[in-house]
């Protein structure tokens, strides 16, 4: 979307509500271009790559990890093959249904959602958050 390469270029106010993630990640992929102008949009392209990259990699994560933790035993030392499989397969799928989304919110959604993806994994991954879902989820 040339409106959000400029705003990263320019740093100038985008339309409401503007994403000032995305236009602060974008300038500094911007001064990977050297000052040659005709490079920006793809610094711009790439940072936008990396960031729905490293989303989708979160959101793998984060998934199989809540899915490992329901179900198998924390005492565990081995998974079964079955096991690993269906864990495997839900981070899979869920980070394929956040990827297919429109193309319009995708080069926006996305970048803009790692940072929020890394907090929620840092939750899930904190040792205070281990009696959260889990107990939850498994006495109801």
């Amino acid at each position: 979307c040339p409106e959000f390469i400029l705003q990263a270029f320019k740093l100038e106010v985008g339309h409401p509500p503007g994403n000032p993630i995305f236009m602060l990640a974008g300038r500094f992929f911007v001064n990977f271009a050297g000052g040659d102008v005709s490079k920006v949009a793809a610094c711009v392209n790439t940072m936008s790559a990396l960031l729905s990259a490293a989303t989708i990699l979160l959101l793998f994560w984060t998934i199989t990890h809540l899915v490992r933790r329901l179900l198998v035993k924390d005492d565990a030392v081995a998974v079964s093959l079955p096991r690993m499989a269906v864990i495997f397969g839900s981070g899979f799928c869920g980070a394929l249904a956040y990827t297919w989304r429109r193309p319009a919110s995708m080069k926006i959604g996305l970048p803009g959602g790692c940072p929020t993806s890394s907090l929620k994994a840092c939750k899930i991954n904190s040792g205070q958050s281990q009696k959260l879902a889990v107990g939850s989820i498994v006495s109801r």
